[in-house]
């Protein structure tokens, strides 16, 4: 299964109430990932900004869900670096300063087959 490690988020503030967020994450294909199909699997990379709430008011919130993106095994390890915008009302997830952080899980893309419907026939059978 591929790891996810060294997972970091920070933060650019642009005009007009909105962040730039930066997620950068390293990658690391197991021997099977990287030999099958010469190192194409793909994956789906989903990244979530949740605020770190410690407990005080209950489980950390979820906040934010970027757009998803495909990637595959072609090197490993692999550097991911993803840009987003979001509302700074998004991050403002406490009263008082706030603390956020990413979460990024990747799935495999499974091959999958095709399905068509037939012609109808009719009669009494």
């Amino acid at each position: 299964m591929a790891n996810v490690y060294n997972v970091k988020l920070s933060r650019e503030g642009l005009s007009g109430g909105i962040s730039q967020m930066t997620v950068t994450y390293k990658v690391s294909f197991n021997h099977f990932e990287r030999i099958t199909a010469d190192g194409k699997i793909r994956f789906r990379e989903y990244i979530e900004l949740w605020g770190d709430d410690s407990g005080l008011t209950g489980g950390d919130d979820f906040l934010y869900r970027a757009p998803t993106s495909v990637f595959d095994s072609s090197s490993s390890p692999l550097t991911r670096t993803r840009n987003f915008n979001v509302s700074n009302e998004i991050l403002d997830e406490d009263w008082g300063k706030d603390e956020v952080y990413a979460r990024v899980r990747i799935v495999p893309i499974i091959p999958s087959g095709d399905i068509e419907k037939s012609n109808t026939i009719t009669g009494w059978f």
